[in-house]
């Protein structure tokens, strides 16, 4: 029933024994049943249009929709093989214990019988990368794993809402795409800064690894420990200290290195180093260069 006038919006009067309806504001008159057919007609291009409109937005659903379950299913392949390596990577640290495998050493008065080989170092600092990077490693990557397969829904979601804006051509949803986009860029950049401290921390993977010796005079290492009366705590200091040009000199050690690095008994040592990182003390008492 047509109730507004179609020319100035006005109300329409249907006046009894009249089969015209009167608008009040302007005075047109109009016949229902014409009125309402002539507006049918119109309206008729616009539903077409929307029915291919909304054709559009479906194909482009089936090209997003698997691309976003695609990266989904390896995102979380992903996530799962790198908690098997941290798993892994657990068990070693559990296997090689709390302390030092130099404490094995009782006499270094003996004649070297072993050639320190290139194969060696490589074992003893894939035990050492183990200890120390790899869980961080596959944290980091577990991380990204979880990252990527919000990030997947997140811009799988702005980019058929971009497409919706375009199709129906009507001015894109900026709160939508904000409200989408804000935490996948947010989670990206944190993440990226994240990746980008670990590069820089970790050293070279043991596979690509290139070792360099050099002989030192060890002289041992050390533990203190200080009290802090103001902060009622106690910190535990951690030394090891090597002979250069006859003079003993100490420098600061992590607790990490004073238990898997340095070895407990003094002597000449071969210091195996990987991008200038020191991992492993061979006594020359028992390897030959």
């Amino acid at each position: 029933m047509l109730e507004k006038c179609p020319k100035c919006g006005g109300h329409l009067t249907d006046e009894p024994g009249n089969e015209y309806l009167v608008c009040d504001d302007c005075g047109e008159m109009y016949i229902p049943e014409a009125e309402e057919r002539k507006l049918a007609e119109e309206d008729a291009p616009k539903i077409v249009d929307q029915t291919v409109e909304l054709g559009k937005i479906a194909v482009v659903k089936k090209i997003v929709y698997p691309i976003m379950f695609a990266l989904i299913i390896l995102c979380i392949g992903l996530v799962f093989y790198e908690i098997n390596e941290y798993t892994k990577a657990t068990d070693v640290k559990f296997a090689v214990g709390a302390f030092s495998s130099f404490d094995e050493y009782d006499n270094l008065e003996t004649t070297p019988s072993t050639k320190l080989t290139e194969k060696i170092m490589r074992e003893d600092y894939n035990v050492h990368y183990a200890i120390r990077y790899r869980a961080i490693i596959n944290i980091v990557i577990i991380l990204g794993g979880a990252i990527g397969i919000a990030v997947s829904v997140l811009v799988s979601l702005i980019i058929i809402e971009i497409a919706d804006a375009r199709i129906f051509k009507r001015p894109k949803n900026k709160r939508n795409i904000a409200l989408l986009g804000g935490p996948a860029a947010i989670a990206v950049i944190v993440y990226l800064v994240i990746l980008a401290i670990m590069i820089a921390i970790v050293p070279t993977s043991p596979d690509k690894a290139k070792y360099d010796l050099v002989i030192k005079e060890y002289r041992g290492k050390k533990m203190d420990r200080t009290y802090n009366n103001l902060e009622n705590k106690t910190y535990i200091h951690y030394y090891a200290t090597f002979e250069e040009d006859g003079e003993d000199h100490r420098f600061s050690i992590s607790e990490f290195e004073y238990d898997h690095v340095f070895p407990t008994h003094q002597g000449e040592y071969y210091c195996a180093y990987v991008d200038g990182e020191l991992f492993h003390l061979y006594p020359t008492s028992t390897y030959i260069n």
